[in-house]
């Protein structure tokens, strides 16, 4: 066992110089410096994808030894083996964790609102991405190699650095939270929050702090639904002539264009059919659009019973709309 430990810890060693090599912290900073983050995120997960597989295979083979050889097992304790190795993968969590950061934030700076307060609150979200690039700038402009366990200032630094990415998430979802209340329809609530990426949005605090606002939202478009369920049902009669018309067919009570920020079509001057389909193309945008972003929300606000009584409500809706689509279409 002595002479095992004294290899297992040299291959450790060997595979923390390699990685070094691979990706150092020089190399991680000039990569995101030249907007390749994303290249750094695939060789951080690359080095834990050896590392881990390195030790499964330890572990797989002492078992197989325990399994052939119960007389004589590898009584070895795992740390005293992988103790720099695991303290080097956890850098590499960290630095994974930094770099998926910067990711999420990217686009922050580019991003406006376009509601009635939207000069303030883009404003707002441009002072947070620049608080975030100072909260970066501490960790790029350290006097060591990130990459280097033996670095043990990194720790200070890096909790430094994760609190103040809390805060920012903390004041982003602030400012989300009041464009959603700002927004004037279900279709521009969605909107707002498609103008921010899913992992932005899935960030723990993020996410937690909007959780009850995204909430609210599903309530509202499940609302929605139904009032377009009604308008179809109590509308649909006014198309029964062979040709597709109706008596008397302007856009009033008919639903189209509200909610998703288009304005009303003048139904009575197209053909019939164009009438018909028009008015049920109308509805069906109403119904989908929102859905379109809906489907994006995290698995766990998806799997709540008014999410998935929203989901019922318009595949119902949705078949019945396609149905008089395809009536109508016939007819023609």
């Amino acid at each position: 066992p002595p002479r095992l430990v004294a290899l297992m810890r040299q291959i450790c060693n060997l595979h923390i110089g390699r990685a070094c090599q691979y990706v150092s912290g020089d190399e991680i900073f000039r990569l995101i410096d030249e907007e390749e983050s994303n290249v750094v995120v695939e060789q951080l997960r690359s080095v834990l994808l050896v590392g881990g597989s390195f030790k499964r295979t330890y572990l797989d083979t002492r078992a197989q030894v325990a399994k052939e050889c119960p007389q004589n097992p590898w009584r070895i304790q795992n740390n005293a083996i992988f103790f720099r190795l695991d303290r080097f993968l956890e850098r590499c969590y960290d630095m994974l964790d930094f770099t998926q950061a910067i990711l999420h934030f990217s686009e922050l700076s580019k991003t406006d609102v376009g509601n009635t307060n939207g000069e303030k609150l883009t404003s707002l979200l441009h002072d947070i991405s620049q608080d975030f690039d100072v909260a970066v700038a501490t960790i790029k402009t350290v006097d060591y190699d990130v990459m280097d366990i033996d670095a043990s200032a990194f720790e200070a630094d890096y909790t430094a650095f994760c609190r103040s990415v809390k805060d920012i998430e903390w004041r982003l979802s602030t400012v989300i939270g009041r464009a959603l209340d700002d927004s004037a329809s279900i279709y521009g609530s969605f909107q707002l929050l498609s103008l921010f990426s899913d992992p932005l949005l899935s960030r723990p605090t993020i996410q937690n702090e909007l959780e009850g606002k995204r909430v609210e939202l599903i309530q509202a478009y499940g609302k929605d639904l139904r009032a377009v369920q009604k308008i179809y049902l109590g509308q649909r009669d006014r198309f029964v002539g062979s040709d597709g018309s109706g008596s008397d067919l302007g856009t009033k009570g008919l639903g189209i264009g509200i909610g998703i920020g288009g304005d009303d079509v003048n139904l009575s001057q197209l053909p019939p059919i164009s009438r018909a389909l028009s008015w049920c193309r109308g509805l069906v945008d109403r119904a989908e659009l929102p859905m379109t972003k809906l489907r994006h929300f995290d698995s766990g606000l998806l799997d709540r019973e008014e999410a998935k009584e929203v989901f019922k409500t318009h595949e119902v809706l949705m078949a019945a709309l396609a149905e008089f689509e395809a009536q109508k279409i016939e007819q023609w």
